[in-house]
């Protein structure tokens, strides 16, 4: 691809396992099809937005929190 990327075409079952090897790419990654896996990656990226949103403040020790159950 134009500027170093690269194309992935596969066929899959199930999209599970590769929504989390999308993900592990983070923001070098983006998703054409098919809607639903774009729908799953764009809700994983609401949620983790929405959770760090505050990054760097209230936490100066760069702590990791485990979410709560419950």
């Amino acid at each position: 691809m134009p500027g170093g990327g690269s194309h992935l075409r596969l066929r899959l079952s199930a999209l599970e396992e590769i929504e989390q090897y999308v993900l592990s790419w983070g923001a070098h990654a983006s998703v054409v099809g098919p809607q639903e896996l774009r729908g799953r990656i764009g809700r994983v990226v609401r949620e983790l937005g929405a959770r760090y949103a505050d990054a760097g403040m209230g936490n100066p020790n760069g702590e990791i929190r485990k979410k709560s159950e419950g």
